[in-house]
């Protein structure tokens, strides 16, 4: 009895500090919050010393919760920890139980479960969805205007969309070309991606990050088209894509140790893209004319999205070379980047085709 006092005295006794680093160990991702399912998912351990009923548990929270929002902010964590709307005993308890659940998400035998901890619907996954409908309805749109469609064509060369290299002028083609599919195999597969590797992204990283990695993905492979294959047209969503698949490696890579099935993943991503790059390389080289459509973007979308990857992603345990990476990634695209814009604008005569406007 006089140790169980003793224990709830020492909880009393912690500073809005010692809370902090409490609070810490909860918001893995150190952005200042913690997403209430996932905060309950912790406190809801089977395995956890002193655990709460449900009911109880839910009442907490749901109270702590002030604005609102589906997060709990180290705030909203201290109120609750100063037991407010709680009995002295029952908020000596709920404290200590506290301190063990922050702890509890430590050990080697909890760290994989971190990622999976992460998964949260609020705010939903709208981007990925979005972004598919979108290129769904214009390709339907464009199957009807050019009276049908098959597996790999046609490609609508006068759309005000597709980056078309003697109308380099308009600038918008740069990010629109994404919503130009040749035939019903390209759309399918990038949308398979999209839906299946974008959504669990943005499940876990926010549907801004998904959306900054993916048209940094689009730009880079306009861009590297622009200047390694400068004479062709350039269509669809691979830029993006492929810029999703290679953020998904960088995430697997910088969490290895936090990731399930991890080598089982890098087999998945490496046989998916090698047989999707080989057929688009055969697809650049064997058409004519017109039907020429670049597929460099894939290889730049790819680079660009283990290099933004790296910088906007959340990373479950941040190490001290990997601070070094993400600067280093930062800075390798953007000077990337610029240089393809100085390509685009100090290019000679003749290294790209005549402007048409």
């Amino acid at each position: 009895m006089a140790k169980r006092e003793e224990t709830q005295l020492e909880m009393e006794d912690l500073s809005p500090r010692d809370w902090k680093a409490v609070f810490d160990r909860f918001d893995l991702d150190g952005d200042g919050s913690v997403p209430l399912i996932e905060f309950r998912r912790y406190l809801s351990d089977p395995g956890l010393r002193g655990r709460l009923p449900d009911s109880v548990l839910d009442d907490i929270l749901a109270k702590a919760d002030r604005n609102i929002d589906g997060v709990i902010s180290y705030e909203e964590f201290l109120q609750m920890v100063e037991g407010q709307n709680l009995s002295p005993i029952g908020g000596g308890m709920f404290r200590s139980f506290l301190v063990r659940a922050a702890y509890s998400v430590v050990p080697k035998s909890q760290r994989t479960r971190r990622y999976v901890d992460q998964y949260s619907c609020c705010p939903p996954p709208v981007f990925m969805v979005l972004v598919s409908l979108v290129e769904l309805v214009l390709f339907i749109v464009d199957g009807i205007r050019l009276g049908g469609v098959t597996a790999s064509g046609p490609v609508d060369t006068d759309s005000v969309l597709i980056y078309n290299p003697r109308r380099r002028r308009e600038a918008w083609r740069f990010l629109s070309y994404m919503f130009v599919h040749v035939g019903y195999v390209h759309i399918t597969t990038n949308m398979l991606v999209q839906l299946l590797v974008g959504l669990p992204l943005e499940l876990v990283h926010r549907w801004w990050r998904i959306a900054i990695v993916y048209l940094c993905g689009v730009l880079a492979g306009s861009l590297g088209t622009s200047v390694f294959d400068p004479k062709v047209f350039l269509a669809g969503a691979s830029g993006g894509v492929y810029a999703i698949l290679a953020a998904h490696l960088a995430d697997l890579i910088m969490n290895w140790a936090e990731m399930e099935l991890a080598i089982v993943r890098l087999l998945f991503l490496m046989v998916l893209v090698s047989t999707d790059v080989g057929v688009a390389v055969y697809g650049r080289y064997t058409g004519t004319g017109n039907n020429q459509v670049s597929y460099t973007a894939h290889l730049a979308g790819a680079l660009a999205g283990v290099l933004i990857g790296n910088v906007v992603l959340r990373n479950l345990r941040v190490h001290k070379w990997e601070r070094v990476v993400w600067w280093a990634s930062l800075v390798a695209f953007l000077v990337l980047v610029l240089a393809g814009v100085i390509v685009n604008v100090a290019a000679p005569e003749g290294f790209y085709p005549k402007q048409e406007i």
